[in-house]
């Protein structure tokens, strides 16, 4: 081989090497780019109050949105929303009241913890302290769904709501009982 097939030969290989350290570094920035705006990007403005049927989720809707005025709640069959709840912050929020019937269930998995999940901020989920023995299971049932599918990545608070009633139960107690029925 001659010197000049050699140096014909290194220059054809250079002619490779820097768009393939270009391509490779224009990859890793892009990556490093989605995984930064991923975990530091805008986050959802909705607050999602789930729960069971009677467990006071309304309620606390009507206070958040005016807690001068009394509302007399109702069974909802279809989500209310609120636009432009103002947080002390100063944040400007969405409230989502949705309904608690076992058959509208499927819609909240579907619609808001899959398809709208980035548009959520944080999910409430509101338990009934008076009656929480009688529907221990179906709440663990619930929260279990609410945390699966909102795989992680979502705050959730539990709310342990109607503490002024004759027999409440203690947040302890609903913690205990969940971890046995989720288990």
């Amino acid at each position: 081989m001659t010197q000049e097939n050699i140096f014909a030969m290194v220059n054809s290989a250079s002619d490779y090497v820097i768009p393939a350290i270009a391509t490779f570094l224009l990859l890793l920035l892009s990556s490093v780019m989605f995984f930064v705006w991923r975990k530091f990007g805008t986050k959802g403005d909705a607050i999602l109050l789930v729960g069971l049927n009677g467990s006071g989720k309304t309620r606390i809707f009507t206070k958040l949105i005016n807690s001068k005025i009394e509302w007399s709640t109702y069974t909802s069959m279809m989500e209310n929303l609120y636009l432009g709840y103002l947080a002390k912050n100063g944040a400007l929020y969405r409230l989502v009241d949705y309904p608690g019937a076992e058959s509208l269930r499927k819609g909240l998995c579907d619609k808001w913890l899959n398809k709208d999940r980035k548009n959520i901020r944080g999910i409430i989920f509101v338990v009934d302290s008076s009656n929480y023995v009688k529907k221990s299971k179906d709440v663990a049932e619930f929260l279990y769904e609410v945390l699966f599918e909102s795989n992680k990545s979502l705050p959730v608070l539990v709310a342990c709501n109607k503490q002024d009633a004759e027999e409440p139960h203690q947040a302890r107690k609903f913690e205990s009982r969940w971890r046995r029925n989720l288990v």
